[in-house]
């Protein structure tokens, strides 16, 4: 949406009629109304990303009373977080589609918040997410789909904590173990309960209880203790795999 000649004019006025970058004043220099971080980068119209700097304008005087209230100012969050985005595409290696990428999560961070919430999270929040984002992206070697997740979950959760919405990865042996020990679960309950097998809510209690453990267990050694477990769990309905397990003290146990 392209910015109306009132709020031209505002901007204007509220900045006293000088450039915010250098101070420089109407006669002597012609004023515009630009974006701090561009429209192209994820800026928006909003008046706290709109400056008054040293280039032609067109002024929207007649549009606004001289008494009105003066449109918000500019965050200064706002200018240092356009001023990171100029810094980083002066640097010479790949920065166009680093940058790109990076106003990609924030994107997916800000609407996965609007689409929850249905409100807009402050300049402050989304400076957090930004830097936080771009840090993860920069520093680590995790798959663009990846990222793309982890800021749409931090999004979802209203959060800034970008680092809270990093889960380990599974290795194959221990994806193959949680597939066989859930499989051994269910079977376990079923013949235990007559054939009713487990809710889907007591499915996933389970599953999130056994993602946890086998992350902290050498999944080729400990194979046998955790299907055992997984049996003695379904045999007792019980959605916790933990319990079974700390009961078992010798590979090989009852399953």
């Amino acid at each position: 949406m392209a910015v109306s000649k009132r709020l031209r004019y505002e901007i204007l006025r509220r900045d006293n009629h000088a450039c915010r970058y250098c101070g420089a004043t109407a006669p002597r220099v012609k004023l515009n109304v630009d974006h701090v971080i561009p429209t192209s980068l994820g800026g928006s119209d909003k008046p706290d990303n709109l400056v008054t700097a040293c280039v032609e304008c067109n002024s929207g005087k007649t549009s606004s009373l001289p008494n009105a209230e003066p449109v918000a100012d500019v965050e200064q969050t706002t200018f240092r977080r356009a001023d990171e985005l100029k810094r980083a595409v002066a640097q010479p290696i790949g920065n166009d589609i680093q940058i790109a990428f990076h106003a990609h999560l924030i994107a997916v961070w800000q609407w996965a918040w609007g689409k929850r919430t249905h409100t807009e999270p402050t300049e402050e929040e989304a400076q957090e997410a930004f830097e936080g984002l771009a840090l993860l992206a920069d520093g680590s070697d995790f798959t663009s789909d990846r990222l793309t997740e982890i800021a749409f979950k931090a999004g979802s959760a209203r959060s800034t904590d970008i680092t809270r919405f990093i889960e380990p990865q599974l290795s194959n042996e221990q994806f193959s173990l949680g597939a066989d020990a859930v499989n051994r679960w269910s079977t376990s309950w079923e013949a235990a309960s007559q054939d009713v097998q487990p809710s889907m809510d007591e499915l996933a209690e389970f599953c999130d209880d056994l993602h946890h453990l086998v992350l902290l267990l050498d999944a080729t050694a400990q194979r046998d203790t955790v299907m055992a477990a997984a049996a003695r769990a379904g045999q007792a309905r019980d959605t916790s795999i933990t319990r079974h397990l700390s009961a078992l003290r010798t590979v090989g146990g009852e399953s």
